[in-house]
């Protein structure tokens, strides 16, 4: 008995952990705030959430079926953009040198960060992980 009331306990924090609840765009973290008005001004947003577990991240979806991620503070960690490209003040420089030099005819239309890496999407559906140093660590079809 004991043990069926730990695992519903258990079902029920997974569950809680894996809700994201509806908020407006101006109920996002003010670092948040200021790069969708920023990066995303003309395009409409569809909808903005933020996860409901301990730690708390957000996301904004647009119409164009672009979204945006971000951590708890407001800082942007995954942009997606299947139907556009990243605006290209956000990419490294030694990201778009890179991607100019090896791959002149794609467009990268994803971009992730971490601690120590950064991902980049291309048009063709190539990803490209680069250490922090902006050095090729890992390349994906």
């Amino acid at each position: 008995m004991v043990l069926l009331g730990l695992g519903l306990g258990l079902c029920a924090i997974a569950v809680f952990a894996d809700s994201d609840i509806p908020v407006q765009v101006k109920q996002l973290p003010d670092e948040a705030q200021h790069f969708v008005n920023k990066n995303f001004k003309d395009v409409q947003v569809a909808y903005a959430t933020m996860d409901g577990s301990l730690v708390k991240s957000y996301e904004v979806g647009f119409v164009n079926g672009g979204k945006v991620e971000f951590d708890s503070k407001g800082r942007w960690t995954e942009i997606e953009t299947p139907n556009s490209v990243v605006p290209a003040d956000l990419v490294p420089a030694e990201i778009a040198a890179y991607v100019a030099k090896n791959h002149p005819a794609q467009a990268i239309v994803g971009l992730e960060r971490g601690r120590q890496w950064w991902s980049a999407e291309l048009d063709n559906g190539l990803d490209l992980k680069f250490d922090r140093k902006f050095r090729l660590v890992e390349m994906d079809h």
